[in-house]
């Protein structure tokens, strides 16, 4: 990491002559601290927690409704893919949010809601309210995954993207572990102090949700000091260096020209597009770009694959555990979330 005048910056969080706070190595906007930065990483780690405990803890409530161990695999599959189209029918509206607000309120909002419907999903009477609740779960989880790249690209200056990159995925990586090895453990604990099996289960939901209200709460306060500023503004500052340069222009995406003085970047505003108009844009984009079209190509097989192994792989163990060897239904569940943490321990590692 180098300042303005070419010399080497220290790794611990300083402030360049540009205005840019620096953090373990990387550059963060000049509005951005690292309490901010470190909230953001806390916030994806939470965000993934909870995906990933909703799918893999999703058997257990399938069979508390009765449905038949034939059309599992298939509910498992319609749920998915009712969350699934409510998330690309309402990322954009949190976009927009976003861009109003700054990140703490669609943050809030969107753990808030996330929060509500974990813990409400073990109570519901039939697979119908389960696919409602599944969508509204599916409102707020559009505003947490969203936020995981949009905050990251206005957190970040642009020669950090790629570290900042990586270290969201990494901490997307401990949210799955966190909830294939710790929350998925709550039934059976809930079970080993006496509780039966169906509130032991009950229990589980409503602890991950709590976390999630709490999340809540933590998201809105340790982001609201942001400035609003990030959000339409670009900070270009003269002197760069040349390698910057080079980078820019080699982007899809052309850069501002530097000028020495901070400059609206009109990509940043808010627009008032619909938003087939705004996947249309995007899909156009794509046509027009070999390394787009790698990218969403990447996302969508990536999307799938997670869905596998949170899905279907728990819904396979936990049937395996309860049916063939006779176990509870907390021990199906704690399996399960074995099978997935060594998968994601797996992916983890070879990121």
């Amino acid at each position: 990491l180098r300042s303005k005048v070419g010399q080497r910056a220290p790794s611990t969080m300083t402030q360049s002559s540009g205005g840019a706070t620096s953090c373990v190595s990387l550059q963060l906007n000049k509005s951005v601290n690292y309490k901010n930065f470190g909230a953001y990483l806390g916030l994806t780690a939470l965000s993934i927690s909870s995906f990933v405990f909703l799918n893999a803890a999703q058997p257990y409530v399938l069979q508390n409704l009765g449905v038949r161990d034939a059309k599992r695999g298939y509910v498992a599959g319609m749920l998915t893919a009712v969350g699934e189209s409510t998330i690309i029918l309402t990322c954009s509206p949190w976009g927009r949010l976003y861009d109003k607000n700054g990140p703490a309120l669609p943050y809030a909002l969107g753990f808030l809601t996330v929060g509500v419907f974990v813990a409400l999903y073990p109570l519901a009477p039939s697979v119908g309210v389960l696919a409602v609740l599944r969508a509204f779960f599916a409102i707020g989880a559009a505003s947490l995954s969203s936020m995981i790249s949009a905050v990251l690209a206005s957190f970040v200056m642009k020669q950090s993207q790629g570290k900042a990159s990586s270290l969201a995925g990494l901490f997307s990586g401990v949210g799955a572990l966190l909830a294939a090895f710790l929350f998925l453990r709550i039934a059976s604990l809930s079970v080993n102090q006496g509780a039966g099996e169906h509130e032991g289960q009950v229990i589980a939901y409503a602890s991950v949700g709590g976390l999630m209200l709490l999340s809540a709460l933590a998201a809105y306060f340790m982001l609201r000091d942001v400035s609003k500023d990030i959000l339409s503004t670009q900070s270009v500052i003269s002197g760069s260096d040349p390698v910057d340069a080079e980078q820019g222009e080699q982007d899809d995406v052309p850069i501002l020209e530097s000028s020495g003085e901070t400059q609206t970047d009109e990509r940043l505003q808010p627009d008032p597009e619909s938003i087939i108009q705004k996947y249309s844009k995007g899909f156009k984009a794509m046509m027009a770009s070999p390394r787009l079209a790698v990218s969403y190509l990447a996302s969508m097989v990536a999307r799938g694959d997670s869905s596998v192994i949170t899905v279907f792989l728990s819904q396979r163990v936990y049937d395996y555990v309860t049916q063939e060897l006779s176990q509870s239904a907390s021990q199906g569940t704690t399996k399960a979330g074995i099978a997935g943490g060594i998968a994601q321990t797996a992916a983890l590692v070879a990121a």
